[in-house]
């Protein structure tokens, strides 16, 4: 038999690669999308695990007829491998409807604007520490806090040394803009 006649001799393929190959073609569409190396890989390795296509392919390089399954088998498990690394460095676009983009609660704008450690403003403490005969003996000791619509209300008390080097503790209050966190008044109590 020569070369010829077995290049035009049709070739018998397990229904399980058209299936494989066929639902791997959709998964591959949607991570090009994500990542494009990693959806190319998964493409190579789609197109080796797909008969005709595979078939197709090594044809190009003249391989051997008993070395192509073993051929078809590495080069998919080895397109995989390339893809499975570069898709922990794909990021998933968000959804619309994701936490990130959804309006956030009054109660979580206004508790963002202080310290989830002690409760503080830092522009309210930065505010009387520079008022403070020594800034350093600053303590904060409680914040509360009132929404009140157009502004926030806090009341702080605080520990610091007097000018005689006595520990004192005081209050103070200040009005913070809702939406920017920024201090537009304070005073002493």
């Amino acid at each position: 038999m020569k070369s010829e006649d077995i290049a035009l001799k049709p070739r018998k393929h397990s229904i399980w690669g058209y299936i494989l190959g066929i639902l791997l073609i959709f998964p591959t569409a949607g991570l090009f999308l994500v990542n494009p190396g990693a959806g190319l890989c998964f493409l190579l390795a789609t197109l080796l695990v797909f008969p005709p296509t595979a078939n197709q392919l090594l044809d190009k390089v003249n391989l051997a007829p008993e070395k192509r399954k073993s051929v078809r088998v590495v080069g998919a498990l080895l397109a995989f491998l390339v893809a499975g690394i570069l898709m922990p460095n794909s990021k998933l676009p968000e959804s619309p409807n994701s936490s990130s983009n959804a309006p956030k609660n009054r109660k979580e704008v206004v508790e963002s604007h202080f310290s989830v450690f002690d409760g503080s403003h830092s522009g309210f403490v930065d505010a009387i520490k520079s008022k403070m005969n020594d800034p350093d003996s600053f303590e904060h000791v409680s914040t509360n806090v009132w929404d009140m619509k157009k502004t926030i209300r806090a009341k702080m008390t605080y520990r610091g040394k007097n000018a005689f080097g006595g520990v004192i503790t005081n209050r103070a209050w200040a009005d913070i803009d809702p939406e920017t966190g920024a201090l537009l008044k304070w005073g002493m109590d």
